[in-house]
C-alpha cells in the first residue's frame, strides 16, 4: 500500500500529508493492470481496495510555472509541494504523483487561504494541523483526534524494520563468523586441556623434585653430622693422647731431676769412699 511505499522527511508535515492522500494512502500499488486484475480475481481479498497500475495511472502534478508563483507569493518553505515532502523510490513516481502532487502544504492558515485562492495559482492546499482550503471555497478543518498518527506509526515501523534488517545483517554476520571460528575454537579447547594435563604434570614433577632435593639435603645433612660426631671422637681420642704424653713429658722431666739431684750424692759417697780407701792404702 502506498503509506509504507513513503518515508516522511519531517515529522511535522505527517498530518498534512495523511489528510493530502486521504483515502489513497491505502491504495495498493502494482506494476501493470493485469497484475492488478489477477490480484482482484485470485487475491483471496477481504475488503475492497483501489488498485494503482504503474504502466496505465494518469498523475496531475501542479505546473513548474505554478510553483514558482506560489514561491513568489508567500516565499519558500512557507508552501511546498506535497510530493516534494515524502520520499519514494523512483519506479513509484507515478503513483506517487497521483497521490501527492497536486496539493500545497502550507505551515499557517493565511498561507494557506492565500495560495489556494489566488488566481494564479488555485491549487489545492492543506496546512500542518491538516485544514483543507479548495480553490472552490470549501473549507475543510476541525478536531483531528490522533492526526498523523498512522503515518507516524508508518514511519516508526519503517524505522524500526530497518534497524531490524541491519541487527539481522550483523547476527548473520556474526553467525557466519562464529562458524568459521568453530573449528578454531575446538582446537583452542584441545590445546587448553593439553596445556591443563602439562601443568598438572609439571606440578607433580616439580612436587617430586622437591621431595627428592629435600631426600637429598636430608641425607648429607646426616652424613655431615656423622662426620662431625666421628672428627669429634678423633679429636677427644687426640686430646687423651696428648695429656697422656704431657703425663709421661712431666713424668721424665721429674726424674731427670731426681736423677741429678741423686747424681750429686753419689758423687760425693763416691769421692767420700775414695778417700776411706787410699787412706787404708797409706
Amino acid at each position: 500500500v502506498v503509506a509504507k511505499l513513503i518515508k516522511v522527511n519531517d515529522r511535522s508535515s505527517m498530518t498534512a500529508l495523511e489528510v493530502t492522500a486521504g483515502g489513497k494512502l491505502f491504495n495498493v500499488v502494482v506494476d501493470t493492470e493485469d497484475t492488478g486484475k489477477q490480484l482482484l480475481q485470485k487475491g483471496d481479498l477481504r475488503r475492497r481496495i483501489t488498485i494503482i497500475p504503474l504502466n496505465k495511472i494518469q498523475s496531475h502534478v501542479v505546473p513548474s510555472k505554478v510553483q514558482q508563483a506560489t514561491v513568489r507569493l508567500v516565499g519558500k518553505g512557507n508552501a511546498e509541494l506535497a510530493l516534494s515532502l515524502v520520499g519514494y523510490s523512483e519506479e513509484l513516481k507515478n503513483a506517487m504523483e497521483f497521490v501527492f502532487g497536486s496539493t500545497f502544504v502550507c505551515k499557517t492558515t493565511d498561507v494557506a487561504k492565500e495560495v489556494a485562492f489566488n488566481r494564479e495559482i488555485r491549487t489545492p492546499t492543506v496546512t500542518l494541523e491538516g485544514d483543507i482550503f479548495q480553490p472552490s471555497g470549501l473549507l475543510t478543518g476541525g478536531s483531528r483526534k490522533g492526526g498523523g498518527d498512522l503515518l507516524r506509526q508508518l514511519h516508526d515501523l519503517a524505522e524500526a524494520e530497518t534497524k531490524l534488517q541491519v541487527h539481522q545483517k550483523r547476527f548473520y554476520e556474526i553467525e557466519a563468523k562464529i562458524k568459521e571460528l568453530q573449528p578454531l575454537q575446538k582446537k583452542f579447547t584441545d590445546m587448553k586441556a593439553q596445556l591443563e594435563l602439562k601443568m598438572y604434570d609439571l606440578s607433580l614433577f616439580l612436587k617430586r623434585a622437591e621431595q627428592n632435593e629435600h631426600h637429598k639435603l636430608g641425607e648429607a645433612v646426616k652424613k655431615l653430622e656423622e662426620e662431625f660426631e666421628e672428627m669429634r671422637s678423633q679429636i677427644k681420642e687426640k686430646e687423651g693422647c696428648y695429656k697422656n704424653c704431657a703425663d709421661t713429658v712431666s713424668t721424665l722431666e721429674k726424674s731427670i731431676k731426681d736423677h741429678d739431684k741423686n747424681r750429686e750424692g753419689r758423687l760425693k759417697d763416691l769421692e767420700k769412699n775414695i778417700k776411706t780407701i787410699k787412706a787404708r792404702i797409706q
